[in-house]
């Protein structure tokens, strides 16, 4: 009788082959699923605020009253702590401490929303420094608008986004490449 043993496995040659080809395909894709990552949480952070002004515009509009966004934290032009959404009985562009009742002709808290991811920025281009009022007829209360600049921490220009707001209260998000160019200068 002949005795034949059979060998069930890999050498060790072949798992070794084996992981060195699977460390260069994921070394390959982490770069690339990282800046799908970022991308993600910077559109995701972008339509926060741009919702926020849609909802600050559309209560305007239903209400018939003033509604501000007014930014959080204490230095001017920059909104990355967050900004509240109320109902600006008063017209003086702050919050009243006891705004959460909404009484007719008093301040409403219509919507707070928290700050951005650590390293994230939010700038102004210099008309809403503190505030973005929007009027009973929809339009902004600035009559030239503003352009805000979103970026993410990493000081590459390319990964940020413009929200631009027009005379007429309405917001939109531009992206790299801008056009017409843009000056983006993330910090």
């Amino acid at each position: 009788m002949h005795n034949k043993k059979t060998q069930i496995g890999f050498t060790l040659i072949e798992l070794m082959m084996t992981l060195a080809i699977a460390s260069i395909v994921v070394g390959i894709a982490t770069p690339s699923f990282q800046s799908m990552i970022s991308n993600s949480r910077l559109t995701a952070s972008t339509n926060d605020f741009v919702s926020a002004l849609s909802l600050a515009r559309s209560e305007a509009v239903k209400r018939s009253v003033r509604v501000t966004v007014l930014r959080k934290g204490p230095t001017a032009g920059a909104w990355e702590s967050g900004w509240d959404v109320f109902v600006d009985a008063d017209g003086d562009n702050a919050l009243d401490p006891n705004a959460g009742a909404c009484l007719p002709n008093a301040d409403c808290l219509l919507r707070t929303y928290d700050g951005l991811p650590a390293g994230y920025t939010l700038t102004t281009g210099g008309s809403y420094d503190d505030h973005a009022v929007f009027l009973p007829n929809g339009l902004s209360g600035t009559p030239i608008g503003d352009t805000f600049t979103l970026c993410d921490g990493t000081h590459d220009d390319g990964q940020s986004r413009k929200i631009i707001v027009n005379s007429t209260g309405r917001a939109r998000v531009d992206v790299p490449p801008y056009d017409p160019p843009l000056p983006v200068n993330c910090p």
